[in-house]
């Protein structure tokens, strides 16, 4: 069971820097 918890929480954690690695993208840091 924790596994899977676990499992679930990197995923999410991929999600998100996927979804801020293509921000960055469109909008360079100054």
């Amino acid at each position: 069971m924790e596994n899977g918890i676990k499992q679930k929480a990197q995923n999410l954690v991929l999600l998100y820097n996927m979804e801020v690695g293509e921000q960055a993208l469109k909008q360079p840091q100054k």
